[in-house]
């Protein structure tokens, strides 16, 4: 049993269905831009791939859309020191991992 050939595999496909969900959400905002929710999905799930400068990039969009938006204004300001100081998460340490 090769069990890592299978984890990556599976990684892969989770990895296809995230960037297929991005693209969709993309294709979202072009239309309703100024839905912070669906700039915050964008932002999580770059985050999970490992996309820092665009979950950054997101999060902070979804908080210009909605200042009022706790979290994303937290997302965005702990992935920015993240960034600043060299920290970032690993797979363990995102929000949602099991």
């Amino acid at each position: 049993m090769h069990l890592p050939c299978k984890r990556d595999a599976s990684l892969k496909s989770v990895s296809r269905k995230y960037q297929e969900a991005i693209g969709t959400l993309c294709r979202y905002v072009d239309m309703c831009p100024d839905d912070s929710i669906a700039w915050l999905y964008l932002g999580y799930l770059s985050l999970r791939m490992g996309r820092y400068d665009h979950a950054l990039r997101y999060y902070s969009e979804a908080w210009r859309r909605d200042p009022q938006a706790r979290e994303a204004r937290e997302r965005y300001l702990q992935l920015r020191d993240a960034i600043k100081y060299n920290y970032l998460p690993n797979e363990e340490e995102l929000p949602g991992a099991a």
